[in-house]
């Protein structure tokens, strides 16, 4: 069996480049899951906490019925 070295440099070159691409796709789209995740937690934060504060109130509620 020989080994070829013109095979092994081919091989890598196609690891080498594949692995780029992905990494261009990861920086691409950094960005924009980063700035959705921002506007999604801004937009939802008042809402999520008048949430709380309502379940807090029918939590003590229940509880100072004891359960009724």
């Amino acid at each position: 069996m020989v080994f070829s070295y013109r095979r092994l440099c081919v091989s890598l070159l196609f690891c080498a480049g594949c692995s780029f691409k992905a990494q261009a796709f990861d920086l691409s789209t950094q960005g924009v899951v980063i700035s959705a995740y921002a506007t999604s937690k801004v937009t939802s934060a008042p809402f999520d906490n008048k949430l709380i504060v309502a379940a807090r109130d029918d939590a003590a509620a229940f509880v100072a019925t004891d359960g009724q």
